[in-house]
């Protein structure tokens, strides 16, 4: 079951061998795949209660064991020793084998971001890399609105087009208004969008799957899923942080694809007729010059 939770989540270079962490060879991850995984948590409003809490929680004893308390070992928690101010969670470990670990949740302005660091040799250092990474994305980074008229328009990217989603049915669908984030340098128009190809019909009443991913320089900024039906029925949208005051509706728009090297072949051809024509012009032009002199002669 945490395998396949994993994968829902996006973290498909993952594996777990057992519920506990322990090392196991069979039993690994990313960086990337436990952003994934966190990301899942920070959407879940009661883990984030739960997690953002320096509070001790005691459980009573029983007829099995003594009072037991537990707490929070995040060190970047209000009134901890790495307090930092948009700190909102995470979780700390740590094996042997990959030595100190830390996922971090932060917010500032309403931009959310995650840290992972890993292998850390110490356990201040975790918590000092863990800051410093967070200081430089949320100085660098902008969180950009974006309405739907906007996400709609990415839909005339030729890979929406030229994708086997846009051939398989007739869509009809909606897109809200959402959030990207972006460098602070950068604008919407440096976004396009593509189209995962691996979509899903097992849905009942052949309902399709699919996958939007919002890209910067080959990197996702943000992605979406969109449940279609060939039926043209209405169909939702899953996008990240969604506001729906805003929305628009979209279907496939006429589209003709030709093939480059088709193109050039007729190209070709048409520059050869104009060279036949203006070939056949010219040996006109030199045959009346010439029996003009003749008739001077």
């Amino acid at each position: 079951m945490m395998n396949a939770k994993a994968k829902e989540l996006g973290a498909l270079n993952t594996h777990f061998a057992n519920a506990s962490g322990l090392y196991n060879t069979n039993h690994y991850t990313t960086a990337y795949d436990m952003a994934m995984i966190a990301r899942g948590c920070y959407n879940n409003a009661s883990f984030v209660s739960i997690d953002s809490t320096a509070d001790a929680y005691i459980i009573p004893a029983t007829n099995m064991s003594a009072q037991r308390t537990i707490r929070h070992r995040h060190k970047m928690l209000k009134g901890r020793s790495y307090y930092y101010e948009y700190c909102k969670g995470g979780k700390t470990g740590y094996t042997d084998e990959s030595q100190n670990t830390l996922v971090t949740f932060a917010e500032k302005d309403g931009m959310r971001l995650i840290c992972v660091v890993f292998k850390e040799a110490t356990d201040d250092l975790r918590y000092t890399d863990t800051k410093t990474l967070f200081d430089w994305g949320f100085s660098n980074f902008q969180k950009s609105t974006t309405t739907g008229s906007q996400l709609g328009a990415m839909f005339s990217n030729d890979n929406y087009y030229n994708s086997a989603v846009f051939s398989t049915l007739s869509l009809n669908f909606g897109l809200n208004a959402s959030f990207i984030t972006i460098p602070n340098k950068s604008s919407l128009s440096n976004v396009t969008m593509t189209v995962d190809d691996n979509y899903d019909m097992t849905n009942e009443n052949g309902v399709m799957t699919t996958h939007l991913k919002f890209l910067y320089n080959d990197n996702t900024v943000g992605t979406t899923t969109l449940n279609i039906s060939a039926a043209g029925t209405d169909t939702g949208s899953l996008l990240p942080y969604v506001s729906a005051d805003v929305s628009s509706s979209y279907k496939p728009k006429t589209c003709i694809k030709i093939n480059i090297w088709v193109v050039v072949g007729i190209g070709a051809v048409i520059l050869f007729i104009i060279y036949i024509i203006e070939e056949r012009a010219r040996r006109k032009r030199q045959r009346r010059h010439y029996n003009r002199r003749r008739r001077r002669l």
